[in-house]
């Protein structure tokens, strides 16, 4: 890694620093997001939440960007997760 770096360097194809998520935020935290209530009923879908509540639900992620997108500046600290339906199992053990 340190040669590819070296030589992006050398080339001047660096990346200006802070890259990624220090970039827009410049304290470089991100303050956990809160599970909204009621998030359950979006199982198999995925959602954008903002500010302890769910701004858009599509059932693919492409759909999902396209609604964040469509909904403008309402979407800048959104967060898009998938919602995993729940899953009943059972654990046996033997011996």
């Amino acid at each position: 890694m340190r040669l590819v770096a070296a030589l992006a360097k050398l080339l001047g194809q660096t990346y200006p620093e802070p890259v990624g998520i220090a970039r827009s935020r410049p304290e470089g935290y991100v303050p956990p997001m809160p599970r909204p209530e009621g998030i359950e009923s979006y199982a198999g879908q995925w959602v954008a939440v903002a500010h302890g509540k769910v701004i858009a639900a599509a059932d693919t992620s492409q759909e999902l960007a396209k609604a964040m997108r469509a909904l403008g500046s309402e979407a800048d600290d959104a967060a898009m997760q998938f919602v995993r339906p729940p899953v009943a199992g059972y654990i046996i053990g033997v011996g």
